[in-house]
């Protein structure tokens, strides 16, 4: 009996020894749990919803650029914001079959676009520098290829192009350095088969050019208003002329300009072989040795 309290005195420390003991491993614990830590590492980190749907991810992709992308409650991705392998930032929205309807980029040059696609990923229109940082707005078809394009080029000239089915430019409307209007008419192969443009003085001028570019007619009016009509071989070298004509004064002609009625037609080297008009606007010089 005079060893009981004895027990009582030694099992009482003890169990406060554990008490202790359990308390400060508690507090431990606890504050490692709520303790900031200085970095996390992973490849991703999820956000959840209250039925453990995934909503938002912080991800790296396949080839190793971030990603943050939305998500809807069906689980697809409607919109995600990327840093592409060149560092450029971009931000998409997508429709509710994850296909990309619209995208804000910022290229690598520094050059935001603007761009809107169909279901089947081509472009319907797009708007802005774009990589190659020229102010552009263009619009696309169904099928994929751009068919409309308004653009200010390096020089500082506006232009307007419209391009078959297959991309090809095929009119193109602008201004030239000097700011004269200026139409082109593209065949196929990216050739300018006729033209019309005004030059410095507002004379209007129409080219017509075979399939290798080589101009072959010209309809023109002078800053007098006088019209002329040029034809040209395929050296490009005029061959006969309707209308008012400016000659070569060193070879068979001595006057500026021919009349309007007036018809000269010349050979290979550049001399007359017939000539027609006002006999008092035209004077005919002694032939050449290659003449006679």
């Amino acid at each position: 009996m005079k060893k009981l309290p004895l027990l009582v005195i030694v099992f009482s420390f003890l169990g406060g020894m554990c008490a202790q003991v359990m308390m400060q491993t508690t507090a431990l614990t606890a504050r490692n749990i709520f303790e900031i830590q200085d970095e996390v590492v992973a490849r991703e980190f999820r956000l959840v919803d209250d039925d453990g749907r995934t909503r938002v991810s912080l991800r790296m992709r396949a080839d190793n650029s971030p990603s943050l992308n939305f998500i809807d409650t069906e689980g697809k991705t409607r919109m995600t914001l990327r840093l592409w392998s060149d560092s450029s930032p971009s931000l998409n929205f997508l429709d509710d079959r994850s296909n990309i309807r619209s995208t804000l980029r910022l290229w690598g040059t520094g050059s935001p676009s603007l761009t809107f696609l169909n279901k089947k990923g081509s472009i319907m229109a797009q708007l802005g520098p774009g990589e190659k940082g020229l102010p552009t707005l263009e619009l696309g078809h169904a099928e994929g290829a751009i068919r409309a394009q308004l653009a200010v080029g390096e020089n500082g000239v506006p232009a307007l192009s419209l391009n078959d089915r297959n991309g090809i430019t095929r009119t193109k409307l602008s201004l030239t350095s000097k700011d004269q209007p200026f139409l082109a008419l593209y065949d196929e192969n990216r050739t300018i088969r006729s033209s019309i443009e005004l030059s410095e003085g507002a004379s209007p001028r129409l080219t017509i050019s075979d399939a290798s570019g080589r101009l072959r007619s010209a309809l023109h009016m002078w800053p007098d208003g006088s019209p002329a009509l040029g034809l040209f071989d395929a050296d490009g070298r005029l061959r006969g002329s309707f209308g008012s004509t400016v000659l070569d004064t060193s070879r068979a002609w001595a006057s500026d300009k021919t009349a309007e009625s007036s018809l000269v037609l010349f050979d290979a080297e550049g001399h007359v072989i017939v000539a027609s008009g006002k006999k008092d606007s035209l004077h005919i010089a002694a032939p050449t040795k290659e003449q006679d």
